[in-house]
């Protein structure tokens, strides 16, 4: 004979259990979306940071497009001064 304290695993779920269960599931799917809300933030932080760095690049180079320039053009006005002496 069976002890009256040890449950059978035909007895079905108590509904307490199941709601459980249940809540887990969402649970579950609320972890996941999260993850891929955040994924997707992350993906879009990424891109942000790569535009970014190539908009630094493109500065740079102008920085030093503009030094070379000015060099050019103290060198002209330096050589003009001399001819003008």
């Amino acid at each position: 004979m069976a002890s009256p304290n040890k449950t059978n695993s035909y007895i079905k779920r108590s509904p307490k259990k199941q709601t459980s269960d249940a809540n887990n599931a969402i649970d579950a799917k609320d972890l996941i979306q999260g993850i891929s809300e955040k994924e997707v933030e992350i993906e879009h932080l990424t891109t942000v940071i790569v535009a970014m760095d190539e908009k630094v690049k493109v500065l740079d180079s102008v920085r030093e497009d503009l030094a070379l320039e000015r060099s050019k053009f103290q060198d002209s006005e330096a050589n003009r001064l001399k001819l003008q002496q």
